[in-house]
């Protein structure tokens, strides 16, 4: 899979959830939309996929290979039942050239390049950190008492911030401004806990996967979206968590908490860092205020769009199962007549050599089994009998050189083949008319009684 397919797909995916999260984000569980964004990391990361016949993009090959079906005879066009829309797009490294695609050389910049300011303003900002000062306070060992992790926590101060963040991954620490009221213990309460859920969540790791994501996909916008959307989520849920976990109605005063910490942003502000502030404060504030128990039907709609998202969007066509052969081709090709059985007799002719007859038979059987839709050809022969009788008649009436008349027995279904047939019946003698011309190859014109 190569990696505009991989940017391609996770796009589509990226679209459905940014259009659900505009219609549901205060109607569903805020951990539904870290589900759907892991989903889409997953697309964006991940070099290989799962088929589903339950795809949009199984659904899209089907109705393409539809649209063209009609002129794949006639007008030679290629088939449709492509593995999937984004099978079509180039391949971002140039395989068949010996050297290095310019367009490789461009991705490869804006990989280092994203790279390099996630990786510089991290460092910076870490070195900064270093001279943070341990917390002394009795409230904080309360706290850190109570609530025990398995990863060792260092709660910090420093006087380079003005807003509470989280950083580390395996060796986390808390970080306060040194200017924090360290006697307002339900502010406190409120900080603590909403970094710790960072801390538990391991959102610091998973904002790392999500920056990695961006610096390989950096050409695509739907990703930069996806990035935006997601850290604005990430706070939504912990907000949700904080309130729910606290217990009572804090909506009013947790928010009032968020207001007051937003107007003393820090100014070394670094994706890695889970700030307990957001620039979507607006949306947060909001989204605390519609904070509620969720029923057991919310729940269970909530799994069902994940899962429906899943399977339509994270999935890829299933017409595929390897590079040989398809399911879905298998099905197309059904579509048409079968001429699996079909039994050819050429009798011997003074007026066209056996080839001559074979060419002629060829046409029709592929005509047959393009077009004549649930009917199965049984016979097909050349009788110079009936063809003595009429091929003057037709090679004048196409302005021919010669015709050749060929004969023909075939079933048809229960549904009547494409409708304009006997259902259950049996067509003998169908004849079938060819006209070529001096050095041109047969040309079929009509068939029927």
């Amino acid at each position: 899979m190569s990696l505009l397919n991989m940017s391609f797909s996770a796009a589509v995916l990226i679209l459905a959830i940014v259009i659900i999260r505009a219609l549901l984000l205060h109607r569903l569980p805020k951990k539904t939309f870290l589900i759907l964004w892991g989903m889409a990391l997953c697309r964006l990361l991940i070099p290989f996929e799962f088929s589903s016949r339950f795809s949009i993009y199984s659904a899209i090959a089907m109705l393409t290979s539809r649209f063209y079906e009609a002129d794949l005879s006639m007008a030679e066009v290629p088939s449709a039942s492509d593995r999937s829309i984004a099978a079509n797009l180039v391949t971002l490294p140039g395989t068949t050239s010996a050297s290095i695609s310019p367009i490789l050389i461009i991705w490869f910049i804006g990989l280092v390049g994203c790279a390099l300011f996630f990786l510089l303003t991290h460092l910076r900002c870490r070195k900064e950190y270093k001279t943070a000062l341990p917390v002394d306070n009795e409230f904080v060992k309360h706290w850190q008492h109570k609530n025990p992790m398995w990863r060792k926590i260092q709660i910090r101060q420093s006087d380079i911030i003005f807003a509470p963040l989280t950083y580390g991954i395996f060796r986390p620490v808390v970080l306060l401004p040194t200017q924090t009221d360290w006697t307002d213990e339900i502010r406190l309460r409120y900080i603590f806990t909403h970094e710790f859920v960072h801390i538990r969540r391991f959102d610091t790791l998973t904002k790392l996967v999500m920056a990695t994501a961006l610096c390989v996909h950096w050409f695509n916008p739907l990703v930069w979206v996806m990035y935006i959307l997601a850290n604005r989520d990430i706070e939504l849920s912990n907000d949700e968590t904080v309130v729910k976990t606290i217990g009572g109605d804090i909506r009013s005063s947790y928010a009032l908490t968020l207001i007051a910490l937003e107007e003393t942003k820090g100014r070394c502000v670094f994706p890695l860092l889970n700030f307990f502030s957001n620039n979507a404060i607006v949306e947060r504030i909001t989204a605390i205020m519609k904070i509620k128990k969720y029923t057991i039907p919310v729940v269970v709609v909530a799994i069902l769009l994940v899962a429906g998202v899943a399977v339509a969007f994270a999935t890829s066509n299933a017409a595929y199962d390897n590079n040989d052969a398809s399911i879905y081709e298998d099905e197309e090709k059904n579509k048409g007549g079968d001429i699996s059985n079909v039994e050819r007799t050429v009798a011997t002719s003074e007026l066209y050599s056996e080839q001559d007859i074979n060419e002629a038979m060829d046409i029709v059987v592929n005509y047959f089994q393009s077009d004549f839709e649930g009917c199965t050809l049984t016979d097909l022969w050349y009788d110079e009998n009936v063809c003595v009788s009429q091929s003057d008649e037709w090679a004048k009436q196409y302005d021919a050189d010669e015709s050749i008349v060929l004969l023909s027995n075939f079933d048809v279904d229960s549904a009547g083949g494409d409708g304009s047939m006997e259902p259950n019946s049996t067509y003998s003698d169908w004849l079938w008319i060819l006209v070529r011309n001096e050095g041109s190859d047969w040309e079929l014109k009509t068939w029927g009684y």
